[in-house]
C-alpha cells in the first residue's frame, strides 16, 4: 500500500505520519500497561486526519 501511493508528496507524507500513529496506538493495545495510551495515540491520529484532510464525508 505504501510503495503504490500515488498522493502528492505532502499528502503522503502527512499520511505516513498518520499512520505511524495508528499503528503505535494499535501495537500498544495488545499490553495491558499501555492500552491508555495506544487509544490516546489513535484519538490523536484520527484528530490529526480531521485537521489535516479536507474530507467532506468525516465525521
Amino acid at each position: 500500500m505504501v510503495d503504490s501511493c500515488e498522493l502528492p508528496a505532502e499528502a503522503d507524507a502527512a499520511l505516513h505520519l498518520l499512520l505511524a500513529e495508528l499503528i503505535e496506538g494499535t501495537n500498544a493495545l495488545s499490553q495491558a500497561e499501555r492500552r491508555e495510551a495506544g487509544l490516546e495515540h489513535i484519538v490523536t491520529a484520527l484528530q490529526h486526519y480531521a485537521e489535516t484532510f479536507d474530507e467532506p464525508l468525516w465525521r
